[in-house]
C-alpha cells in the first residue's frame, strides 16, 4: 500500500535528483531492484557493470572475474620489467576483462599487447574495454587455450603476464557466496589437486614464445609460494601474502 511516507520519500528524492516525482518514483523502483539483487549476493560490480582497477574504470559482467586490488601487484611488477621507450611486446594470458594488459598499455605507450582467453564471452568484454580506452592499434585479443593463440604471431615476446585460475578445486565450495555463485568458475578453479596446473603449463609453454632472458609473471594464491620456489622468485603483496611468481626465461 502506498503511504504518506512513500509520497514524502518520492518528493524528497525528486528534490535531490532535481527531477519530477514520476521520475523519482521510477528511480526508486529501479534502486530497490538493485538492492534486492545485492541482497541475494550478486556482487556490486556485476550490478553496476563496472569495477575500478589501478585507478581506472573497467567494464565487467558475469563472464569475467571481477578485478581485485591484489592483482595490481602483478601490474606493478610487470611495469618494473618494461622500459619506457623502445619496441616491447607483452603477452597477457587468461586475460578476462583485460584489466592487466590494458593497464600496462596505458602506462607504457611504447608497448604492444597480445591478450588471450579461452572464453569468447570474456574476450568480448575485453574488446569493449579496449575500445573504451582507444587501444585497438596496440592491444590485440585472441580466443584460445593459454598460449596456443600465439602460434600465429611470427615473433618472440619480451614479457608474459597471467592471472590463471588457482583456487584448489576442493576449496570452491567454501568460497563466499558472492564469489562461488556469481563469478565464472572457469576463472576461479585451478587445475590439479593444488590448483596450480595451469601455471605449470604456462611456464613450460613460455619458452616457445619468449625471447631469451625475458620474464614470466604469474599471479598465485596467498599461500602457494612454496609450490613455485624451484621455478623462480616469490613476490609478496602489500598484505605480506604470496602473490607473484617471477620466472626468468633462460
Amino acid at each position: 500500500m502506498f503511504t504518506p511516507l512513500d509520497l514524502e520519500s518520492e518528493i524528497l528524492l525528486a528534490h535531490v535528483l532535481n527531477c519530477n516525482r514520476l521520475q523519482a518514483h521510477i528511480a526508486l523502483a529501479d534502486f530497490n531492484k538493485l538492492v534486492n539483487r545485492r541482497a541475494l549476493g550478486e556482487p556490486i560490480a556485476y550490478i553496476t557493470g563496472h569495477k575500478e582497477f589501478y585507478g581506472r574504470d573497467f567494464i565487467v559482467n558475469k563472464y569475467v572475474l571481477i578485478p581485485r586490488p591484489d592483482t595490481e601487484k602483478l601490474v606493478e611488477v610487470a611495469l618494473s620489467h618494461i622500459p619506457t621507450s623502445g619496441n616491447f611486446w607483452v603477452v597477457d594470458a587468461c586475460s578476462g576483462s583485460g584489466c592487466v594488459g590494458i593497464t600496462l598499455a596505458l602506462e607504457r605507450p611504447n608497448i604492444n599487447v597480445v591478450a588471450t582467453d579461452i572464453s569468447h564471452n570474456a574476450i568480448s568484454v575485453m574488446n569493449k574495454n579496449i575500445e573504451k580506452y582507444k587501444l585497438s592499434n596496440r592491444v590485440k585479443t585472441r580466443v584460445g587455450y593459454l598460449l596456443d593463440p600465439l602460434r600465429e604471431f611470427k615473433r618472440k615476446f619480451n614479457l608474459l603476464v597471467a592471472n590463471p585460475p588457482y583456487i584448489k578445486p576442493s576449496n570452491i565450495k567454501i568460497l563466499p557466496k558472492d564469489i562461488r555463485c556469481f563469478e565464472p568458475i572457469v576463472a576461479l578453479r585451478g587445475i590439479g589437486k593444488l590448483g596450480i596446473g595451469l601455471h605449470k603449463k604456462i611456464i613450460f609453454q613460455a619458452s616457445l614464445y619468449l625471447k631469451p632472458n625475458s620474464f614470466i609473471l604469474l599471479e598465485i594464491g596467498y599461500n602457494q609460494g612454496s609450490y613455485f620456489r624451484h621455478f623462480g622468485k616469490i613476490i609478496k603483496d602489500y598484505s605480506g601474502n604470496d602473490r607473484i611468481v617471477e620466472v626468468e626465461n633462460g
